[in-house]
């Protein structure tokens, strides 16, 4: 599968939903590799590949048309953006540790009680209360 397609080949063709594009040595890297050899890559390779990409939603996420475009750091994904017309926005990171935070230790006699706090933290957090996290890290 690609996208929501169903894939087949011939070695020499490849038949994807339907339509034919030639099984070309730059179209084979281009499918199949993680990190694909562009100085196997022709142009037509690329074409076909967008052809393949807008036809089925492989570059978006649930392969749904109104779908959001996947976004990575990945060289695959660097050619996928130029290719589609995508252009790749800073991502926002978040903040792990806020300038102004003071850390907090608290110390355990008992270390069957820390292991009890951090089960009920953990349970509370699982169930949605995020309001532990700085707790369960600083435990």
């Amino acid at each position: 599968m690609i996208g929501n397609a169903k894939v087949h080949s011939d070695f020499q063709n490849i038949y994807i939903d339907k339509k034919t594009y030639p099984a070309t040595p730059g179209l084979v890297e281009l499918l199949c590799k993680k990190e694909p050899n562009l100085t196997l890559v022709t142009e037509a390779d690329k074409a076909a590949y967008k052809t393949i990409l807008l036809n089925t939603n492989a570059h978006k996420y649930h392969h749904r048309s109104y779908g959001e475009v996947r976004v990575n750091r990945t060289p695959k994904f660097q050619l996928v953006s130029q290719l589609i017309g995508y252009k790749v926005k800073g991502l926002a990171l978040p903040m792990l540790v806020k300038p102004d935070y003071k850390l907090e230790c608290i110390f355990w006699d008992d270390p069957n009680e820390l292991v009890e706090r951090l089960r009920l933290l953990t349970a509370s957090y699982q169930a949605g209360n995020t309001a532990h996290s700085n707790e369960i890290v600083n435990s």
